[in-house]
């Protein structure tokens, strides 16, 4: 398992004491552990709240994070963290709720590790998401995603079909469709490098992307996190002419709503940190995470449309304290600049969708009807 990152090295990066090499490093890493996201939202935040006057957290503390949790000790509490539990890790052809075998991994990130399992007494094939701490915060916010994706029944989100806690691990785990196939990042960013995609092949991408989303916001979620690892397409060899899309990990999503089943899993955002991976948050995001809301979503996704009609995204930096600077105040070059063979409809929809203030960003139904018209 990758480790994460310290609160040393955060603070190197983020002030860009780093090499190239070793930034890129760092910032590819950040892109994939939300454990360390939060960690580099802490920082961010501090760093924010000295340079407009406010009081800094005292120099005797220092921010650790542990287990995806970010708390501050002091520098001088000789008292070493809890050992955790040791318990035996789990392993190809354990039966988890007497019913579900591991088979192999698909894959692991930062907070869990996803199986590929087997339902026995169905015999059906399904993916099955552990959690990896059983810390309070963590295990809530996973329980949560679990509620929240079940209650969101679109073609185009992906379903979960069953929650328990393992005891072998004392964690959680989620069990959901299997896919077989592989996310847009993929498309976008193969080990030749960065590449684009035609305009119609983009709209027949992103068209089921807006129907989840408007989905979700129609019930009160924002998702908080798009971006092109979380949108999956779905084949062996999947046909961007033809995709069959599914939206992913509802794990950072908010809630709006006031009522409702989904909105009655409550909220569980921290004030002060920032949420989401950096390339694709909104200005409002960097800011403050307590103004986002469903236009979030919408600059998320004009920023993967940016990505995938020019191949690369509108706004790049070497290092995260740069890349914040300049999501705050964006100055971006305009779409129809760089790709001369997109229509005036598009380029203008996709500016607009990156208007720093959300009140000029458009609505889904709008973002739906020009996209339409291109597939």
């Amino acid at each position: 398992m990758a480790r994460h990152l310290d609160d040393n090295e955060v603070q190197a990066f983020f002030r860009g004491r780093l090499s190239q090499s070793q930034s890129a490093h760092v910032q590819a890493h950040v892109d994939q552990c939300s454990a360390c996201r939060h960690l580099v939202a802490e920082v961010a935040r501090t760093s924010n709240a000295e340079r407009a006057g406010a009081a800094p957290a005292p120099a005797a503390e220092r921010v650790v994070i542990r287990d995806g949790k970010v708390t501050r000790r002091p520098h001088t509490d000789p008292t070493p963290p809890p050992r955790p539990v040791k318990r035996r890790p789990l392993a190809p052809g354990d039966m988890l709720a007497d019913r579900y075998r591991l088979d192999s991994i698909l894959g692991e990130g930062g907070t869990g590790i996803v199986w590929e399992a087997t339902h026995t007494v169905i015999r059906r094939r399904v993916a099955l998401k552990v959690l990896k701490s059983s810390e309070d915060e963590a295990m809530r916010r996973f329980f949560r995603e679990a509620r929240v994706t079940a209650a969101l029944r679109h073609p185009h989100i992906v379903e979960v079909n069953d929650v328990f806690v393992v005891p072998e691990t004392g964690t959680p785990a989620m069990v959901m469709e299997l896919l077989e196939g592989a996310p847009l990042s993929k498309w976008l960013r193969p080990e030749s490098g960065p590449v684009a995609i035609g305009v119609r092949e983009t709209a027949r991408v992103m068209l089921p992307v807006v129907g989840a989303v408007g989905a979700a916001h129609s019930v009160g979620v924002v998702h908080r996190d798009l971006k092109p690892e979380n949108v999956f397409l779905l084949g062996n060899d999947p046909q961007l002419l033809d995709p069959h899309v599914k939206v992913l990990d509802f794990g950072l999503a908010k809630l709006t709503a006031t009522e409702g089943d989904v909105a009655s899993t409550g909220q569980l955002t921290r004030s002060g940190f920032v949420l989401g991976t950096p390339h694709y948050m909104a200005p409002e995001q960097v800011a403050s995470d307590a103004t986002v809301d469903p236009r979030t979503d919408v600059w998320a996704i004009g920023v993967m449309l940016y990505e995938c009609l020019a191949g690369v995204r509108p706004i790049e930096a070497q290092n995260l304290t740069q890349l914040f600077r300049a999501i705050a105040e964006p100055k971006i070059t305009p779409l129809a600049k760089r790709v001369s063979k997109v229509s005036k409809p598009v380029a203008k929809l996709v500016g607009k969708m990156l208007s720093r203030d959300p009140r000029d960003r458009p609505g889904l139904e709008e973002i739906h009807d020009v996209l339409a018209a291109e597939a």
